[in-house]
């Protein structure tokens, strides 16, 4: 058996799979939210909070799959890329958990990303993989013969912070929307023939399409939707408070109710430019690694 961490902006992240056929035996996330309010530095909160979930992964690998903490592939991304305290924030890891961190930069975060999120997918190429986190969001360019990736400091909980109450007001989505917009237009791609997403804005908005009560990898992995689709879902949620969301679809995880507007306007704006047709994968960074043996 083997292990991979995601310390994401928002999320922590764990997979343990088979060794060789990576056959997922126990996926969890939990929030983490290191990134909060940061201003490029980790809070003491924070850090206490994804040092307590850390904590319970470790424990889970080593007394259910007899996994030890040194041998779980931990990286963290975005929120510890930027701060200024990212040194003491993994010390402060290996101390209390065992687990060694890697801070993997955006290219790398891009690559590995697209490796997981492509596998067992069938794809047109070239391909764009999306992939939307809570601090930055990796746009990577896939051929038959190699990946390019473009890492952009736009993401779900950073719009969010920067931009929107709870509800957005219209000026607010205006003002995100133009961020976003130039952001990406930076970029200059071609269209590609196929645009796939993954992270939790793109599985959570196919969950509540698809009409799930509980979540279903199976059914969202793979999952094909439009522009048209999304922007009807995003022009729903935008009009009520996170609350209500998470009470109106039972099947969003507990902490993603808030991002999901600022996460669907960074999609939306990508897909205007790029493709409106997109395929949803649930697979990601945490395959990647144990994909790549990184």
């Amino acid at each position: 058996m083997r292990a991979s961490v995601d310390i994401g902006t928002n999320t922590v992240r764990m997979l343990v799979a088979s060794s060789k056929t990576l056959i997922p035996k126990k996926k969890i996330s939990k929030i983490g939210r290191l990134g909060e309010a940061s201003n490029k530095h980790i809070t003491e909160k924070a850090m206490k909070r994804v040092i307590s979930i850390l904590k319970d992964y470790s424990a889970i690998c080593l007394n259910q799959y007899n996994i030890a903490p040194e041998k779980i592939k931990a990286v963290a991304t975005s929120a510890a890329r930027e701060a200024d305290n990212s040194g003491k924030f993994i010390d402060e890891v290996y101390k209390s958990t065992g687990i060694k961190v890697k801070i993997i930069d955006g290219a790398t975060e891009g690559s590995l990303t697209a490796a997981g999120a492509l596998k067992n997918l069938k794809v047109k190429y070239p391909s764009l993989v999306v992939d939307i986190g809570g601090g930055s969001t990796e746009i990577i360019e896939v051929t038959e013969q190699n990946s390019k990736v473009n890492s952009i400091e736009i993401g779900a909980l950073k719009c969010k912070e920067r931009f929107l109450s709870d509800p957005p007001k219209e000026k607010q989505i205006v003002q995100a929307k133009q961020w976003i917009k130039s952001e990406i237009e930076k970029l200059n791609k071609d269209k590609p023939e196929t645009l796939v997403a993954t992270a939790g804005t793109p599985t959570s908005a196919a969950a509540i399409l698809l009409g799930l009560d509980r979540y279903d990898s199976e059914k969202i992995h793979g999952y094909k939707t439009n522009l048209n689709n999304l922007e009807s879902l995003l022009g729903e949620l935008k009009k009520i408070p996170s609350v209500d969301i998470l009470d109106k679809y039972k099947v969003i995880q507990k902490g993603r109710e808030d991002l999901l507007v600022s996460g669907l306007l960074i999609l939306t704006e990508i897909m205007k430019l790029w493709n409106d047709e997109l395929i949803v994968s649930d697979q990601g960074l945490l395959e990647g690694i144990l994909l790549k043996d990184f």
